[in-house]
């Protein structure tokens, strides 16, 4: 099960240190000023509440949803923050146990669309437990929010290779259009302009493979699916 260079394009990061001030308050000093300005907006549409004319209560509408967003966007920077700053010490885990836990929290989307997430018997990797359980989260959470014509199935599937866990994580959804596979992991690109989705997921996982030393790259075509190819450090129960 080899890596596919289908990776995204990696960028220089800014130096040690450096770069968590930079998350830091991007995504904490930003947060009041964007409550101030989603709640005067909310304040206005109560107040003006059938007073304005169709153009202006569109443009107070488009105001709201894109604070919203933002929003959004600032809890995903926070949550890639938290990934960075990550000082947990690795510990052996069970991919078995985190991928069944996950599938019982999924249970509510997988049972109302007739999906499912099924595994093999998986190795255990050597890392931070939370990081390992938001890797995988939000790896099915990318699938679930790109679903196909058919009930969404999400396979799992891992063979060990000396020190590395070589892990597939694979769905049958609407797929990845080629033009977009050397950005998907970059932070709030969408490959459904339409979506409403922020797309930092990817991202966010990659930080958490690339925090301890693992690899993560993707193949997908239009209507043929996603397969997620991990590389991770191997542990031993």
């Amino acid at each position: 099960m080899a890596l596919p260079n289908h990776s995204a394009k990696q960028g220089l990061k800014a130096p040690e240190g450096a770069y968590e001030r930079f998350l830091y308050s991007v995504s904490h000093d930003l947060q009041e000023p964007l409550r101030m300005i989603s709640s005067f907006l909310k304040l206005l549409e109560t107040k003006t509440q059938g007073q304005l004319d169709p153009d202006a209560q569109q443009y107070l509408d488009y105001g709201i949803e894109n604070a919203e967003r933002m929003k959004r966007m600032i809890y995903a920077l926070v949550e890639l923050s938290r990934v960075v700053r990550n000082t947990e010490t690795p510990q052996v885990v069970s991919l078995n146990e985190v991928v069944d836990d996950l599938k019982g929290m999924f249970s509510g989307e997988t049972l109302k669309a007739g999906s499912d997430i099924v595994r093999g018997n998986l190795p255990p990797v050597l890392m931070p437990p939370s990081q390992v359980v938001n890797l995988f989260k939000f790896l099915f959470q990318n699938s679930f929010d790109n679903p196909g014509d058919e009930p969404m199935q999400i396979t799992v599937e891992a063979h060990q290779v000396e020190d590395r866990a070589l892990i597939e994580v694979r769905d049958n959804g609407r797929g990845i259009n080629p033009v977009y596979l050397d950005k998907i992991f970059e932070m709030f690109k969408r490959t459904d302009a339409r979506s409403e989705k922020i797309g930092a997921g990817l991202t966010i996982a990659r930080e958490i493979v690339q925090k301890h030393g693992g690899e993560i790259n993707l193949e997908s075509a239009p209507g043929e699916g996603t397969t997620v190819y991990l590389s991770l450090p191997l542990g031993v129960l």
